[in-house]
C-alpha cells in the first residue's frame, strides 16, 4: 500500500497528531463552554464554536490517517494479494469519503473564521456580528455541503466509476483519496478538479487577502493608538504569517501538480500518494496550535484556570515562592490579603477566606504591605499546623526585613 518507510512515519506522526491535538481542542472548548456559558461574550462564542467544528473535521484526517497506516500494517509485504478487494471495497470507499469530508469542512470553515474576523476587524460591524444561533446554522451548512461532496461519488457510479479498471472514485489510488489528477483523465477527474483547484484555489485566495488586510488594518489602528506596539504588530505577523505559510503548503503543491497533469506535463502516481498523505493532512495536524493553543485567548484562560487551582488548593505565593497549602479536608481554601483589604478583628479572621486574593509576585510589596501581610498572616495561622507555622514566619521575616 505504502512502499517508503518516510512516507508511513509522516503519515503515523501526522495521523496521531491531528487526532490527539483536536481532541484536546474539542475538550478546552468544551470545558470552557460549561465554566463561561453565561460570561462569555458572543464573538468568543462564535470562534469558539467555528474552532470546535474546525477540531472535529481535522480528527477525521487522523482518523483517516490511522485508519490507512493500520491496514498498511497489518498487510505489510502482502498487499498485493488484497489490492482489489481493497479498492472495490466498502472500507476504502468509506475512507476516502471521510478524507475528502474532513478537507473541504476545514476549508469552508477556515474561511468562515477568516470572513468573522474581517467583519469584525476589518470592517468593525460590531453590531452586524454573527449571532451563536445563527453559527449553528452556518456550520451546519458547511457540514451538509461537505457530505453532498464527498459522498456524491458513492451516489452515481455511473459518471464517477471507471469502466476501464472497474474500480470506484476512490479506489483509483491505494490510500482511496479523491485526487483523479492526471494525463489519464480517469472517470469522475473533472470533479477533482474542480473541488481541489478550483473550490480550494478560490478559498485559499480569500484566506491570503484576508489575513493580509486584517494585518494591515491593526497595524494602522496600533500606529494611530500609540507607538510602543510593536510587540502586538510582531506577534500578529507571525501568526498571519504561518497560516497562509500552512494553507500554501497544503493546498499549492495539489494545485500546481494537477494543473502540470492536466497539460500533460506530469504523470507519476507515487508523487500522488506522497502528496495526498503527507501534504493534504498539513493543516489538520497544525490547526489545533495555530489557532487554539497559541492564541492570547487561550493563554488567558490556562493562567486564569491555574490561578484558580492555585486558589482552591490555598497556595500561597510570596517574593515568587510557594509558602503553604493550608487545604483540609473541612475547611475552604483561604491566601493571602493584599494592602487594600482592612485588616480585621480575630473574630473577622474567617472572612479572609472568602475576600481573599492570591498574592501576584510580580509586583513588589512595600514596606506598609508586608507589615500587613505579616499582620493578616497571624491572624490566618491559627489553623496551620507548628512546622508550618515555623517555616511561614521564617520566610515573611526574611521578606519583612528586606529593604
Amino acid at each position: 500500500m505504502l512502499k517508503s518507510i518516510y512516507v508511513q512515519i509522516c503519515m503515523w506522526i501526522e495521523g496521531v497528531f491531528a487526532t490527539l491535538g483536536n481532541l484536546a481542542v474539542i475538550l478546552w472548548w468544551t470545558l470552557l463552554f460549561k465554566r463561561q456559558r453565561k460570561s462569555r461574550r458572543k464573538m468568543n462564542r462564535v470562534q469558539s464554536l467555528l474552532f470546535c467544528h474546525l477540531a472535529f473535521a481535522d480528527l477525521l484526517m487522523g482518523v483517516y490517517l490511522l485508519f490507512i497506516g493500520t491496514y498498511n500494517e497489518i498487510w505489510k509485504g502482502e498487499y498485493f494479494l488484497h489490492d482489489v478487494e481493497w479498492r472495490a471495497g466498502v472500507k476504502c470507499k468509506i475512507a476516502g469519503a471521510i478524507a475528502t469530508l474532513s478537507s473541504e469542512v476545514s476549508v469552508m470553515l477556515l474561511a468562515a473564521i477568516t470572513a468573522d474576523r474581517m467583519n469584525t476587524i476589518l470592517f468593525n460591524f460590531s453590531a452586524r456580528r454573527i449571532s451563536f444561533k445563527l453559527a449553528h446554522v452556518l456550520c451546519l451548512f458547511i457540514w451538509v455541503i461537505g457530505f453532498i461532496m464527498s459522498f456524491t461519488p458513492l451516489l452515481v457510479p455511473s459518471y464517477f466509476n471507471d469502466k476501464i479498471s472497474g474500480f470506484n472514485f476512490y479506489g483509483c489510488s491505494t490510500v482511496c483519496l479523491s485526487l483523479q489528477l492526471s494525463t489519464d483523465r480517469p472517470a469522475g477527474w473533472e470533479y477533482s478538479v474542480a473541488v481541489f483547484i478550483g473550490f480550494n484555489g478560490a478559498v485559499f485566495f480569500f484566506i491570503l487577502v484576508g489575513y493580509i488586510a486584517i494585518f494591515v488594518k491593526v497595524r494602522k489602528s496600533g500606529r494611530k493608538v500609540r507607538k510602543s506596539s510593536n510587540n502586538a504588530e510582531s506577534s500578529l505577523g507571525k501568526r498571519v504569517f504561518f497560516v497562509i505559510l500552512t494553507d500554501f503548503c497544503c493546498w499549492m503543491p495539489i494545485m500546481v501538480l494537477g494543473v502540470l497533469s492536466l497539460m500533460g506535463k506530469f504523470n507519476d502516481p507515487s508523487v500522488y500518494i506522497c502528496v495526498g498523505v503527507f501534504v493534504l493532512p498539513v493543516n489538520s495536524a497544525i490547526n489545533p496550535v495555530l489557532y487554539t493553543f497559541s492564541s492570547s485567548q487561550t493563554i488567558n484562560n490556562i493562567r486564569s484556570l491555574r490561578r484558580k487551582w492555585l486558589k482552591d488548593k490555598g497556595v500561597i505565593r510570596l517574593e515568587g515562592k510557594y509558602l503553604f497549602r493550608k487545604r483540609k479536608s473541612d475547611q475552604s481554601s483561604s491566601a493571602v490579603t493584599t494592602a487594600s483589604t482592612p485588616l480585621r478583628t480575630n473574630d473577622e479572621a474567617a472572612g479572609l477566606q472568602s475576600e481573599a486574593k492570591i498574592y501576584e509576585p510580580d509586583k513588589g510589596p512595600s514596606s506598609a504591605e508586608r507589615q500587613m501581610l505579616v499582620i493578616a498572616e497571624r491572624q490566618l495561622l491559627v489553623k496551620v499546623d507548628d512546622e508550618e507555622k515555623k517555616s511561614i514566619m521564617r520566610l515573611l521575616l526574611m521578606t519583612r526585613s528586606q529593604p
